[in-house]
């Protein structure tokens, strides 16, 4: 690859700076070719970067997060957290002997360290997809949770095999990708005067939407529109404060000169693409001074010890005729402790003959002044229940994919959250086709006037929340945060857009825009395709040659 980052006839770049994007293209369905450069170096070059994208996209390993293993059993039994943690101990013990040198006292610093954190997740990610299904399609949740009966079997990403010229690849075919980078919205809300607190956070085993590639993002935004930069340093995370702080990641803070924008950059130590999901506690604690912004290593407030266990479930009052009350869960099945806060499930109508489904979880801690908090997965064409059930929920899965157990780091302790299944057609979302028989989606937003019936994702996206206001006119002028991450990375930014269009133009009553959070976002493809290279070479994945 030397060959392709030359700058001129002697001066040659180094390979972690190369700008390997001008070689290929990147398809509105999200696939990658070379570029047709006559020149055969370039050509040759062009080959290159797009075999190295291959090998990425084909590799064994879990590109979303490299470091993740599924190998022991189907299901993690809790027996193999024992085994593991009795082994940490043993291990533990053997570095205790012979440390007292007869002048000082030992300090045991093995009993400081979490044994819960030896595959805390008890194996949750190797099984959690085939739960997820399988409840969220049981007749009873979806009675309770208010989907027609007419609608099909929910699954996850709305995707199809589709075959091109370098290899098989996922797409969504009806979906046409317009952004490959999404700094003029970055731009907009930069200049627009508001005052907005931008969170964007990478874990830094994730292959798709790697840290650097999003690091880089950032730095070429502060250089671009002169933010001043503070100096990089580390932020920690401790369960408790019987455990000494270890390191959660790296934060980057950029602002501008009058310091109504700040722009946080943050990497998560050890997690892949969902930092929900691999660093519940450590992205609970970043959302919490996120919100008052607050250091990053402040140790969250929230309680996070577990309820007990329901004996057995109990009926609950009946609904009352209004909308939002015909929308709220009353009796989830498989909840298996008590809830202290309510939660609706239903549609929201944008626009004419489109139903976004969604799913509303009230705030634990003060869901009276506590800020609304806008969820969306990515893909595009993935379903944010993935959000809801696997990542930043008040619910996890259970093996058994009918039963859910309590995520203490749940986002919901902070913030009243809103999940999201954008666009139509993803999850449980769906089009009528006789009221609106337009089949294209894209990232796009229309104008201020909205006249358009073939209405695009940004758009929709803001009408359903105008239209969560009026069912829940408590969230007026609330501080409303619009957070996701992968595709949302273009999702976001194009929505806080046109949020802020419509907010200048008088057409966004009560929606009181507050900040913006993006985790592991497909923001730019340049910087991503550009740093995926160095991430694997450091991650052993390819060799020197």
């Amino acid at each position: 690859l030397q060959k392709c980052c030359k700058v001129n006839s002697t001066k040659i770049q180094a390979l972690g700076t190369c700008d390997f994007s001008q070689y290929i293209e990147v398809r509105n369905n999200g696939s990658i070719v070379p570029r047709p450069f006559k020149d055969p170096i370039k050509r040759q070059c062009a080959n290159l970067v797009r075999d190295y994208y291959r090998m990425e996209m084909n590799t064994t390993e879990i590109i979303y997060n490299t470091y993740e293993d599924c190998y022991m059993d189907t299901h993690a039994r809790p027996s193999l957290k024992v085994v593991r943690q009795s082994d940490l101990k043993r291990r533990m013990s053997l570095m205790k002997l012979s440390a007292f040198d007869g002048q000082e006292s030992f300090i045991d610093q093995g009993s400081k360290l979490n044994m819960g954190s030896t595959d805390a997740l008890s194996g949750y990610p190797c099984w959690m997809d085939d739960a997820k299904e399988t409840y969220i399609n049981l007749p009873e949740v979806r009675y309770a949770t208010h989907i027609p009966k007419n609608l099909p079997h929910w699954t996850d990403c709305k995707f199809v095999f589709f075959s091109i010229e370098i290899l098989p690849f996922h797409v969504n075919e009806l979906y046409k990708r317009q952004y490959n980078d999404t700094t003029p919205f970055f731009e907009q809300m930069i200049n627009s005067g508001l005052d907005l607190h931008i969170l964007v956070y990478n874990g830094d085993t994730d292959a798709v939407c790697n840290f650097l590639g999003a690091e880089r993002f950032a730095s070429r935004l502060a250089t671009k529109f002169n933010l001043d930069k503070q100096t990089r340093q580390e932020w920690t995370f401790a369960e408790k404060p019987k455990y000494k702080p270890s390191i959660a990641g790296y934060h980057q803070r950029y602002t501008t000169k009058n310091g109504k924008v700040i722009f946080d950059f943050l990497s998560v130590k050890g997690s892949g693409h969902f930092v929900q999901l691999d660093r519940p506690g450590p992205a609970l604690q970043m959302l919490e001074n996120y919100i008052a912004n607050k250091n990053y290593s402040s140790p969250t407030t929230v309680n996070t010890v577990l309820k007990p266990l329901l004996p057995q479930y109990q009926q609950n009052p009946k609904p009352q005729p209004t909308r939002k009350e015909r929308d709220r869960v009353w009796n989830l099945p498989g909840i298996t402790y008590d809830l202290n806060f309510e939660h609706y499930s239903g549609y929201l109508n944008p626009s004419k003959g489109n139903y976004l489904h969604y799913w509303f979880t009230q705030s634990q801690n003060d869901p009276a002044n506590d800020p609304l908090l806008l969820w969306l997965n990515g893909g595009p064409g993935c379903s944010s229940l993935t959000g809801l059930l696997t990542e930043l929920g008040p619910f996890w899965l259970n093996p058994d994919g009918r039963t859910l157990m309590e995520n203490i780091y749940s986002w919901n302790r902070v913030a009243n959250v809103l999940f999201l299944e954008s666009p139509r057609q993803v999850g449980y979302s769906y089009q009528d086709t006789k009221e609106n028989n337009d089949t294209m989606f894209n990232d796009e937003k229309v104008n201020v006037t909205i006249t358009s019936i073939a209405l695009t994702t940004a758009t929709d996206n803001f009408l359903a929340i105008m239209d969560f206001l009026s069912v829940f006119p408590e969230f007026y002028n609330r501080p409303f945060y619009v957070s996701g991450e992968s595709y949302a990375g273009v999702y976001i930014p194009t929505l806080v857009s046109l949020i802020i269009q419509m907010i200048q133009a008088g057409k966004a009553p009560g929606l009181n825009l507050a900040g913006v959070a993006i985790g592991n976002g497909k923001m730019s493809d340049k910087y991503q395709l550009n740093s995926v290279i160095s991430l694997f070479y450091n991650h052993g994945m390819y060799g020197v040659e």
